[in-house]
């Protein structure tokens, strides 16, 4: 009987093709790393009130919509870990264990087992990328980056079944090779996972009403214990902020939906129900009215839909019909206790809204559609929208959310809006010296008509 035996030259040509393929896999992992590691950083900078990543071009395309969407945070919630951390520690294992297929490979027997561990967790990756893919296509939103990283783990897919690991790489072992990669790589991750995401926002916050030691500052108290670069973007943040002409127009006692309408600070905020940064500024105002008192301050809400239907100042429109209705059903429901929970409601599953799914949610917190729809559909309630319509383009909106504070355009910073509230509204309180120089003026542009 006559068997082929592998030649030194069949041997010698798996061995490079392993060996290329390894280097190669090496350094599509440490892309993958990169990339998940900008997205992270992003995520961080977006829950800081920072500005929106470079990859949101539009509604349809916007990294910021996934990363905030329900799946995106459940999974951080759940876990402790955002999903580009996740994507993270993906790299940094599969970079680990194609770094061990290339050295313990040789021409006469390719490494077994770290073949067929990688084979195995790319392919659990694979798995899960089609799922996420297959969730955005359904709530209609994609991220560049996303996608970028699911077609580096569709290419390693490619390349590692290619590779043969040989009868004797058993899968149970490469499972346990693959846990013993994954645990310490997790532990750092979620410990980084832990620092990034601490409130430090929630820790570092005194009360408005004073401190235990009345020689000591509770704004500059609150403004020392920030980092160096929020303490940089205040500083330039308030001195836009001074600059910045105020407004006409005071405090209207109907659209007030929290604090005292006497409060020193009046903030105006300006939302689109399906904005993932508006719904982020309802979390940070949420936390800010358990940490100062309503007498201090109030908040006036206002609308804003992003939809040709019922804003003339927007060019298109998804045809919908979501943002106008759910516009007009928080203006009728304005002085209702019950509108604070139906708003919170309705941002929890922005990504998910229908008409339909708006008098659902209503409905769940008690407002029957019978009672409210004929509000909905009164030209009053129109005009109430128009208005605020007009009065956000007089302060020059740019986007959702737009914040207002005594009658001057800032930015949707929790902190800085905090501070404003320490502060009584007073943008000169010497509180505010501890901050470093403004590396830019003033901007006086930045001012209501």
């Amino acid at each position: 009987m006559h068997m082929d035996m592998p030649t030194a030259e069949t041997r010698g040509g798996t061995s490079s093709t392993i060996s290329r393929t390894a280097r190669l896999l090496c350094g599509l992992a440490l892309a993958a790393v990169v990339l998940c590691a900008y997205q992270w950083l992003e995520l961080v900078a977006i829950k800081s009130g920072g500005t929106a990543p470079l990859c949101n071009v539009s509604e349809t395309v916007n990294c910021a919509a996934v990363w905030n969407s329900p799946v995106s945070v459940a999974v951080h919630h759940i876990t402790g870990i955002p999903i580009a951390g996740w994507g993270l520690t993906w790299g940094v294992v599969v970079l680990a264990l194609a770094a061990l297929m290339l050295m313990q490979s040789t021409p006469t027997a390719p490494a077994g087992i770290p073949i067929r561990a990688l084979q195995l967790t790319i392919g659990v990756a694979l798995a899960v990328c089609l799922l996420l893919l297959a969730y955005s296509i359904a709530i209609a939103v994609f991220c560049p980056t996303c996608l970028a990283f699911y077609l580096l783990v569709g290419v390693m897919t490619y390349m590692i079944t290619r590779i043969p690991a040989g009868n004797n790489a058993n899968w149970l072992k490469a499972a346990g090779l693959s846990a013993a990669v994954l645990i310490p790589v997790l532990a750092v991750v979620f410990a980084i996972s832990l620092y990034s995401t601490r409130d430090s926002f929630a820790e570092s916050t005194p009360s408005p009403q004073g401190t235990t030691s009345s020689s000591e500052n509770p704004l500059a108290r609150f403004l020392s214990s920030q980092p160096k670069d929020l303490q940089q973007y205040l500083s330039n943040v308030l001195a836009e902020y001074r600059h910045t002409k105020p407004g006409n127009g005071g405090v209207d006692a109907t659209r007030v939906t929290w604090g005292d309408k006497n409060a020193p600070v009046h903030l105006v905020e300006w939302v689109e129900i399906r904005c993932s940064h508006c719904r982020d500024l309802h979390k940070n105002l949420d936390q800010l009215r358990e940490l100062a008192p309503p007498d201090a301050w109030n908040i006036e809400t206002r609308f804003f839909p992003l939809d040709s239907e019922c804003n003339s100042s927007v060019q298109r429109s998804p045809g919908n019909g979501v943002s106008c209705l759910a516009a007009k059903l928080l203006i009728c429901l304005a002085g209702d206790q019950k509108e604070d929970a139906v708003r919170a409601a309705l941002f929890q599953n922005q990504s998910q809204l229908t008409t339909a799914s708006i008098w659902e949610l209503a409905g769940t917190n008690g407002i029957k559609r019978e009672k409210l729809q004929p509000c909905i559909d009164a030209p009053a309630t129109a005009k109430t929208l128009r208005q605020d319509i007009d009065l956000a383009l007089q302060y020059k909106i740019e986007g959702t959310p737009l914040v207002v504070i005594n009658g001057r355009k800032t930015v949707a910073l929790p902190h800085m809006i905090f501070a404003l509230i320490i502060s009584q509204g007073r943008a000169d309180d010497p509180g505010f010296d501890v901050l470093p120089p403004p590396e830019v003026a003033g901007n006086t542009d930045n001012q209501a008509l």
